[in-house]
């Protein structure tokens, strides 16, 4: 089971990656960015929220999904010691997902598809790491017992 979720942490981080480095891409470009299911991409992405010192959040959302990505992979390797690291990293990540949710919802008052597949991304991986963190910490409870 560790080995899928695992799978599913790295596949989730890559497609996170993907949706950042885009994001990041049109910033720098001053492009629009078509939104095709929700209507308030570009109310959101161009908000006052959507930069913190002179940096796009999706250049540090780039960033981030880096980092769970080479995280998951030294745990993937065999490196057990990477786990909690790589958990209170996304833990990180998902407080300040759950607080763009937010401004989405009752500050800038529009919805971007992009952030939320972000959302999507972290809460996944967040939920996986917490059952892959409760496992090893079970079975190190087993090893103390013998």
């Amino acid at each position: 089971m560790k080995k899928v979720f695992l799978i599913i942490i790295l596949v989730a981080s890559i497609l996170g990656l993907i949706d950042a480095v885009y994001l990041t891409i049109q910033h720098y470009n001053n492009a629009v960015v078509p939104c095709t299911i929700l209507s308030g991409c570009g109310v959101v992405l161009k908000s006052s929220y959507a930069v913190v010192l002179g940096l796009p959040l999706s250049l540090v959302g780039t960033l981030y999904y880096l980092a769970v990505f080479v995280m998951a992979l030294m745990v993937w390797r065999g490196k057990n010691s990477w786990l909690k690291k790589l958990w209170s990293l996304v833990l990180g990540g998902f407080i300040f997902t759950l607080y763009f949710i937010y401004l989405q919802i009752f500050v800038i008052e529009a919805w971007c598809i992009y952030c939320l597949v972000s959302a999507l991304m972290t809460t996944t991986i967040f939920l996986l790491l917490n059952f892959l963190v409760s496992e090893q910490k079970v079975l190190s409870d087993r090893d103390l017992t013998k």
